[in-house]
């Protein structure tokens, strides 16, 4: 008798909770259309850290609504709306955005079968594999906030620094042949289908691993020598010690012996943006500009 108790109340709390949010979806405008965005009234909700950033970039922070914990946001009176991975349908709700964006780099472990659900408007942005493809999703999502012309001044003045790289990199006796890891606890590198991949060839580079399949492989130690590549970089800070003495036993190899392993830092190279694509150069070409080969 409890037991049958205690499974009424808990399908009355369920019933009243789906009640509760059938009423604030209700109040939203549900169209399938994406909304243009004309006045300040024009509500976004970004699950991506990386399209908040390009949103900042294009001077549209005032829109932002909500954002996850890793977003790069100015502004403090924007709310926490749970992480990329797990975000709070009830919070998103509330807020309730003209549009909410994501994207297929994060598909693997987001789900928007909540928005579909409950008729949120939502836009996913397509993955990126280089430079033109992060500008391509620049475009659109500077078509939606209205701001194109915005837009391809801040790609052109990009390009432009990446061609300053370009004509540098002109100079170097032939492409260093680059292993880049974006963990070593495991170690995971990058293939060809990365964004990275193509920034290490803009900063004159190859990636040794680019035939890989998967966009970022698990690799063994083993896998790594073998390869020898001319140089290995790391994207946390204090990766390169751990790896450089977990690969004491290999001073035969030529990056190990002279000391080519560096740390790039994580400030930018994780945002698929045009802006922290271009600084990733940049910063890439001056670590390979100090091999020892």
């Amino acid at each position: 008798m409890r037991q049958r108790r205690a499974y009424n109340n808990s399908c009355l709390t369920y019933f009243l909770y789906l009640c509760f949010l059938l009423i604030i979806i209700s109040a939203l405008n549900c169209s399938g259309d994406v909304p243009e965005e004309n006045s300040g009234s024009f509500k976004i909700v970004s699950l991506s850290p990386s399209v908040t950033s390009q949103i900042i970039d294009l001077g549209a922070e005032d829109h932002l609504a909500g954002v996850t914990p890793y977003c790069p946001i100015n502004k403090k009176n924007i709310a926490i709306v749970g992480t990329y991975i797990n975000p709070s349908i009830e919070t998103i709700i509330l807020l309730k955005p003209d549009i909410v964006f994501m994207s297929e780099e994060d598909s693997d472990i987001q789900r928007d079968n909540f928005f579909k659900k409950f008729g949120l408007k939502y836009y996913k942005f397509g993955r990126n594999d280089s430079f033109e493809s992060i500008c391509d999703n620049y475009r659109k999502l500077s078509d939606i906030l209205g701001k194109r012309a915005h837009a391809e001044k801040k790609i052109n003045s990009y390009i432009d620094r990446l061609n300053i790289i370009k004509r540098r990199g002109e100079s170097m006796y032939s492409p260093i042949k680059t292993a880049f890891l974006i963990s070593v606890k495991p170690l995971i590198t990058i293939s060809g289908q990365s964004y990275i991949s193509d920034i290490i060839h803009k900063s004159g580079g190859t990636n040794i691993f680019k035939d890989l399949k998967n966009p970022y492989p698990i690799l063994t130690l083993e896998a790594l020598v073998i390869k020898q590549p001319d140089a290995v970089i790391v994207m946390n800070p204090g990766d390169e010690l751990y790896l450089t003495e977990k690969l004491k036993d290999f001073q035969s190899i030529e990056f190990v012996n002279k000391k080519n392993i560096f740390a790039l830092g994580d400030e930018n190279i994780p945002y698929y943006t045009p802006k922290d694509y271009v600084i990733s150069v940049e910063k890439i070409y001056e670590i390979l500009n100090h091999v020892k080969r």
